[in-house]
């Protein structure tokens, strides 16, 4: 075997276990959160917090709102925010999932997590949590494979 077969073997080899990593679908991602990810991203800081928020028990409060400094906090340490991608979403129930995804900015990534509750309605955040250190928002059990 010459040194190109072995290196597309090599190659073949590791994309073959990089696609068993499980990673979350986009569609996957619950409609609220995807929907304040994309007015962010449209309209800025300001908007992440009330849309994540809307309908919740949270709307409203000042402390909840209170937030938004962070978000402005986090987009002064790591420039404009890009995108986001989901990690996973668990199905505690059939009315409650926890998400977890990332978003990407320009020098960095924020953690993300959220308790996101559906009631016959609609659904709703009851819980969130952003975080630069993945170990603060991401279980270690997610990690371990």
């Amino acid at each position: 075997m010459n040194k190109r077969t072995i290196i597309i073997t090599l190659l073949i080899l590791v994309s073959m276990c990089c696609s068993s990593i499980p990673v979350a679908a986009q569609e996957t991602i619950p409609k609220i959160i995807k929907k304040a990810l994309e007015k962010y991203e449209k309209e800025g800081a300001d908007q992440l917090i009330p849309n994540l928020l809307k309908g919740s028990p949270l709307e409203g409060d000042k402390q909840a709102l209170s937030q938004v400094n962070v978000v402005r906090q986090i987009e002064t340490f790591y420039g404009k925010y890009l995108n986001y991608e989901p990690l996973k979403v668990v199905n505690l129930t059939k009315s409650t999932q926890l998400v977890y995804y990332v978003m990407n900015y320009e020098n960095g990534p924020l953690f993300a997590s959220a308790t996101v509750y559906k009631n016959k309605e609609k659904e709703i955040i009851v819980n969130f949590n952003y975080h630069t250190e993945f170990q603060q928002i991401i279980p270690p059990s997610f990690i371990e494979n």
